[in-house]
């Protein structure tokens, strides 16, 4: 399973090694992939990596940079709230197409508190307002959480999966 997570990181993370590129076009991956549908009609290899999606949501979290390319409601983006998703503080509020960027001030120095107060519950807004604002043109990427520096490893993933045994074991 840990070997499998490394394969989905890099298809998440959109790596150019010629095996992930040729997954992506065969099983047509789009940005939603952690949250898809498993393909019905897929090779065992292709449904083996699918089985390691699980262990990726539940570590990995996008890096907000530019802000451009992460949807406010559909992509895990704030890691110190459970499912690293924002809150709606109303259903209508929850307009498709709101990119984390649109959350700044017009000069995006800062978060815009009367936006996040307005769209999300209190605790998802002080959630956001912990984030530094840093001005960058930089893209958007994944981070994985449960190592320091934000990087997924095989190594890292088995001691996770070994920890996750233990505690289903103990239970």
């Amino acid at each position: 399973m840990a070997i499998l997570s490394k394969v989905a990181w890099w298809i998440l993370n959109q790596s150019n090694r010629p095996c992930v590129q040729a997954l992506i076009a065969k099983y047509k991956v789009r940005r939603n992939w952690l949250n898809a549908e498993p393909s019905k009609k897929a090779s065992w290899a292709w449904n083996s990596v699918e089985s390691a999606r699980h262990f990726l949501v539940a570590g990995a979290c996008k890096q907000v940079s530019n802000g451009e390319s992460i949807l406010t409601w559909e992509d895990p983006w704030v890691p110190d709230l459970p499912t690293y998703k924002m809150v709606p503080l109303s259903p209508e509020n929850q307009s498709s197409g709101l990119v984390v960027s649109q959350l700044r001030t017009p000069d995006k120095s800062r978060w815009d508190e009367l936006k996040l107060y307005e769209l999300f519950t209190e605790d998802s807004a002080k959630a956001i307002k912990k984030f530094p604002v840093k001005v960058s043109q930089r893209e958007d990427n994944w981070l994985w959480l449960k190592s320091h520096n934000g990087k997924h490893s095989v190594k890292l993933a088995y001691k996770e999966i070994l920890a996750l045994s233990d505690s289903i074991e103990s239970d």
